[in-house]
């Protein structure tokens, strides 16, 4: 689907017609105006809070393991999000 920048989240998931992620990439997506940065940020926790888009975190690496975090991702050993984690050693 095409993400427009200045369209809400709502308008641009219901452009997905159905589909499970929302894909944004370039500088397309990026928004410079703070005001509109805001409500963005505010429509997007509302819908996570609201349960209607889910945030899958399938791996979380401490920061001193960011080599094997980018190890596994460029060998296709991820799925769905993954986070660093300052300070903290995950095994």
């Amino acid at each position: 689907p095409v993400v427009w920048p200045n369209a809400t989240l709502a308008d641009n998931a219901a452009g997905a017609q159905g589909a499970q992620c929302h894909p944004c990439g370039g500088l397309a997506c990026f928004v410079k105006d703070p005001i509109q940065r805001s409500r963005n940020a505010a429509e997007l926790f509302k819908l996570i809070a609201d349960g209607a888009l889910r945030i899958e975190i399938n791996q979380r690496y401490g920061l001193r393991d960011a080599a094997r975090a980018h190890a596994d991702l460029e060998d296709r050993r991820t799925t769905g999000s993954t986070i660093l984690i300052p300070g903290a050693q995950i095994c």
